[in-house]
């Protein structure tokens, strides 16, 4: 089953058809969940983002950046509407393991006269030979455990220049949260039938069996390591060769949504940092 994605957006986003890993499930139900907000995404942080990256470009005449992970072309609209940026010769590449949503940066790349280079890669392994003024990634380091965390720190620095910058905005957890975060039963049962209510209200042509069963299989597959400490958070690229640059907290309240869950935005924390490669 798969929910007429090309209804809820552009025409030309159209539905995702080529998931080299096992993440179609996400991929095909991201954007209507997207659509009916009650998922945390990029465009969330739209206005932070544009701060960080007025910090640290304004004295970079050629920016190279780098987009590490993405689930559409949410993060590239970001980098491209960026008023600091316009008017620079500004060099963009993407690099995630699924094709997915490389096509869709790849689709709104040309349709906005972007140069866009695009790498089908595990960011762990990626080594082209490249290196970046920028690194920007959204919630990305919560697919990694702490050991694999580590290592991708890392690589980010590996892949900047020197004086160069990671951007990222990730969500600090309760330090009671457990290594690895899922969605309980209960938590799953009140986000399908959110679901089923925000859909019926934003298109009632929508069958409700098709949204309950993208919603089902969202809330069944997804997951997140959480990060449950600013501290370590800040340590976490200290330690591997980073200074932080810029640093804030951010409180997201959605407190109508009554939404609980890894990836559901209501009441959360986020630290959004710019780090410096030293």
């Amino acid at each position: 089953m798969k929910i007429p994605v090309f209804n809820l957006s552009p025409s030309f986003l159209n539905s995702p058809s080529s998931c080299t890993e096992d993440c179609r499930w996400y991929h095909e139900s991201w954007q209507l969940l997207k659509r009916l907000n009650i998922v945390s995404t990029s465009n969330m942080h739209r206005n932070t983002f544009h701060d960080l990256l007025n910090h640290v470009v304004k004295d970079v005449e050629r920016p190279r950046i780098l987009i590490s992970g993405s689930t559409d072309e949410s993060m590239l609209d970001i980098v491209y509407s960026c008023p600091t940026l316009h008017g620079k010769n500004l060099s963009v590449d993407a690099v995630d393991k699924c094709h997915t949503p490389l096509e869709r940066m790849s689709r709104y790349a040309k349709t906005k006269g972007i140069k866009l280079g695009v790498y089908c890669e595990d960011i762990l392994d990626f080594d082209k030979g490249h290196s970046y003024d920028i690194i920007v990634t959204h919630a990305f380091m919560g697919y990694f455990d702490t050991v694999k965390r580590r290592l991708l720190v890392k690589r980010w620095r590996s892949l900047l220049l020197s004086g160069g910058h990671l951007i990222t905005i990730q969500r600090i957890r309760d330090v009671t949260s457990p290594e690895r975060v899922s969605f309980t039963p209960s938590q799953a049962s009140n986000f399908v039938a959110h679901a089923i209510s925000a859909a019926a209200k934003t298109d009632p042509s929508m069958a409700s069996d098709d949204v309950r069963d993208v919603a089902k299989g969202f809330v069944e597959n997804f997951y997140s390591y959480p990060i449950t400490s600013i501290h370590d958070f800040k340590d976490l690229f200290i330690s591997s060769g980073f200074s932080i640059s810029k640093l804030s907290l951010e409180k997201f309240q959605a407190p109508e949504l009554q939404l609980s869950g890894p990836s559901v935005p209501s009441q959360s924390l986020y630290a959004c940092v710019a780090a410096k490669r030293v």
